[in-house]
């Protein structure tokens, strides 16, 4: 009893205390603002999903400050109508990144753009309502009508594979993004398409075959994958091929993905590759040394972002500036190296060998 009386003083105090707070610092108490997103279309037939508001929001000496909720959401039923208009459309994105558990879309809904749900790290189950005519749900994942487009796969369910329906020829934009406990998915023959991240952020996905159907990846459709070890691509594709367990265009030229789970701490990109795509490289934890051919001169944007363990980028061409480096790439900017035979008279540190055990070295 007297433990009670003790907590229930306290409890008294500290609301107090909060608010006086508030008070001395000109700050008005916070207020939640939480639910769906609903806006009117351009031409004023129909309602669209915009997004979710879960914010935080309060003024500090007359400033607003808004502070987004990253915790989970539980169940989120989209409405019909709104304003007495019918809910038609989920915009790109609508709900990406929101701690959303569940969500149930009706039937009025013909339009999800793409990612609307990606990154939803709660997400356990997308339910369509049965009259919906655009799309359906099977076993909580999120499908186009006729089956032939996987849309979102619930990231958050606790399955650790998954075998995609044969009746799948697509897998949008972003539809494995962030899914926390897949290891192995298998894509059946049907499928011609991955769209870009598809399975971008897959932490535990450790291999995947890509059979000869498919004739498009997106891009970071594999990227980010911490422990992915092997793609492998069936012989017969004529549009992709892998190399040790990386993915490359079939004539080549193009490394699209390095699979960032391998152990190795050196990686030499093979000859004949003149470009690296979109992330190829991307939180590889374990590369430590890359050596790029000469005939190299396209570099996609984050190609070696969060490699945390990348000492020296080794370019073999010999002169700086031939290569096109796009944005946010800061190994290539401070780590990159160009090559010479012989000991610079000036300028060391910017310049790179072969030591005696054939490993690169910089001068």
């Amino acid at each position: 009893m007297k433990k009670r009386i003790l907590l229930t003083i306290l409890s008294f105090v500290l609301i107090i205390m909060s608010a006086l707070s508030f008070a001395s610092c000109n700050i008005i108490p916070p207020s939640w603002v939480e639910g769906v997103v609903y806006a009117t279309s351009e031409d004023g037939t129909y309602a669209e999903v915009k997004g979710y508001a879960n914010t935080r929001t309060y003024e500090r000496n007359g400033e607003t400050i808004r502070k987004e909720y990253k915790g989970r959401v539980s169940e989120v039923q989209i409405a019909d109508t709104y304003n007495g208009l019918p809910v038609r459309s989920i915009k790109k994105k609508a709900f990406a990144g929101v701690g959303i558990v569940s969500v149930i879309i009706p039937e009025s809904v013909t339009s999800i753009g793409d990612g609307a749900f990606a990154n939803c790290r709660y997400l356990k189950s997308i339910k369509v309502a049965e009259g919906n005519s655009e799309y359906q749900d099977i076993d909580g994942t999120l499908y186009t009508k006729d089956g032939k487009t996987l849309i979102q796969y619930a990231t958050a369910k606790l399955k650790t594979k998954f075998i995609i329906p044969e009746s799948v020829i697509t897998i949008s934009d972003s539809a494995f993004y962030g899914c926390k406990w897949l290891k192995s998915v298998v894509i059946p023959e049907s499928v011609t398409t991955i769209g870009d991240s598809a399975f971008y952020g897959c932490k535990w996905l450790k291999s995947v075959i890509i059979p000869e159907s498919v004739t498009s990846i997106g891009d970071s459709a594999f990227s980010n994958s911490r422990y992915l070890k092997s793609i492998t691509v069936t012989r017969r594709n004529r549009k992709y091929k892998d190399i040790d367990g990386n993915l490359y265009t079939r004539d080549g030229k193009t490394l699209i993905q390095y699979a960032i789970g391998k152990k190795e701490t050196k990686f030499v990109v093979p000859n004949g590759v003149n470009s690296i795509s979109v992330k190829a490289f991307y939180g590889c934890d374990s590369l430590t040394s890359i050596v790029i051919p000469f005939i190299v001169s396209t570099i996609g944007d984050q190609a070696f972002s969060n490699c945390n363990k990348l000492t020296g980028i080794y370019y073999q061409g010999i002169v700086p500036g031939l290569l096109d480096i796009g944005s946010d790439n800061p190994a290539l900017t401070s780590l990159v190296y160009y090559y010479k035979e012989t000991q610079p008279m000036t300028m060391l540190g910017q310049y790179w060998h072969y030591n005696e055990n054939g490993d690169p070295t910089p001068w």
